[in-house]
């Protein structure tokens, strides 16, 4: 995924040079099932997050996550990985959902 093409190759190149790697399912970001084509198990797992049994903050985390992928798909290749505080700015948030993500990123 380093490689300078990579972000160029369309699902099914990508999936076949991440079939290459050792994926574990065991880690930040879980895309183990999309890359393997595991039948009924098209999920995406976001695992760095706290638990939590409240609505709100899981709606919360949820709306992160979908402005940063619509960022991402959106986004035209940056030369460089810009940093969370950048993205976060950039991203389709409420003002009030961003003030939020920033004081977190102080602690």
């Amino acid at each position: 995924v380093k490689q300078k093409d990579f972000a160029n190759l369309g699902w099914p190149q990508a999936r076949s040079r991440l079939r290459t790697l050792e994926l574990d399912k065991h880690c930040d970001f879980n895309f183990l099932n999309m890359v393997a084509e595991i039948p009924g198990k098209k999920t995406f797992e976001i695992r760095i997050l706290p638990g939590t049994l409240s609505a709100e903050e899981v709606y919360g985390n949820a709306r992160l996550f979908e402005a940063i992928l619509d960022w991402c798909c959106n986004d035209q290749s940056p030369e460089v990985l810009p940093s969370m505080s950048d993205v976060l700015e950039q991203c389709s948030l409420s003002e009030a959902e961003k003030e939020h993500w920033r004081s977190l990123q102080k602690h």
